[in-house]
């Protein structure tokens, strides 16, 4: 298995406004639970401040600050039951299908 390239989760989101704008800070987490480290920030780009900020931005947070786990996850579920040598042809497209989806989130696809 691949060691992990990205700054390791958990993550989380925390909501503020910057130059009138509301953004989504996805950071790693002190000790205290206290933001630590800035991954990224999610925002929308308008060029009318003000405007409201859309629950695709909040999904798109929500996603960015799950992305640890859900990697963390679906490892795990491939060491349960992807060293298994018979599927069913349902099986087989979801265990190459998150194989992928895991080379993808770590640079090797």
């Amino acid at each position: 298995m691949q060691t992990n390239k990205h700054t390791s989760g958990p993550w989380f989101r925390t909501v503020s406004q910057h130059n009138g704008e509301t953004v989504y800070d996805i950071c790693t987490a002190a000790d205290n639970g206290e933001p630590k480290e800035m991954i990224a920030r999610v925002n929308h780009c308008v060029i009318t401040p003000g405007l409201a900020i859309s629950d695709e931005v909040r999904a798109n947070a929500r996603l960015i600050a799950a992305a640890p786990d859900l990697i963390l996850a679906m490892e795990e579920m491939l060491a349960i039951f992807g060293e298994h040598e018979q599927y069913d042809d349902e099986s087989a497209r979801v265990i190459t299908q998150t194989r992928a989806a895991i080379a993808k989130a770590k640079g090797a696809a």
